[in-house]
């Protein structure tokens, strides 16, 4: 528990243990009737507290992988990371995006044509990510009109946004 949280006015920790200290000074004395009703209110917050940091706990492994990187082209998820250095698209996003699920193989000629530089797998990430050029050449070198509106989409929403993001 951060230290910091034991004057947080919403768990009040401080009272919680003066409450107790007071009920267990009572239940030496014989008074029951007083410290009854104050550990019932304690335990009462402490269960109210434990299930809200359940329900907190859930929803951040259920959206982690999308908190503060979701964007949507076409009601589908696309992950961008980006620090000061770069910005990557996870590969799979982008497939998903244009309908096109590549195998192994196909993979390996996309990282061969574009280089190790806009395709390649970052430490930080985990997944396969094409850089921001990347992802520029290979929608360029796709046919159709998928790929050239998810290019424009990537153009429009999602690079002007992260550019205004970073300049600030």
């Amino acid at each position: 528990m951060n230290p910091s949280e034991l004057s947080n006015p919403n768990t009040n920790l401080k009272l919680h243990f003066v409450l107790i200290g007071v009920a267990v000074i009572n239940i030496v004395y014989g008074v029951w009737f007083i410290s009854v009703p104050l550990l019932a209110w304690v335990l009462a917050r402490w269960v109210i507290m434990g299930v809200a940091a359940l329900k907190d706990g859930a929803a951040a492994r259920a959206i982690g992988d999308w908190n503060g990187r979701y964007f949507a082209y076409d009601d589908r998820q696309v992950r961008i990371y980006w620090d000061d250095r770069s910005t990557w698209v996870v590969a799979d996003d982008v497939f998903r995006a244009i309908d096109r699920l590549p195998d192994e193989k196909t993979r390996q000629r996309i990282a061969v044509r574009l280089g190790a530089a806009s395709f390649c797998t970052p430490e930080s990430i985990g997944k396969a990510c094409f850089s921001r050029q990347g992802v520029r050449d290979y929608l360029a070198g796709l046919d159709g009109e998928g790929p050239m509106k998810l290019g424009r989409w990537f153009e429009r929403e999602v690079f002007a946004n992260l550019d205004r993001l970073q300049a600030r």
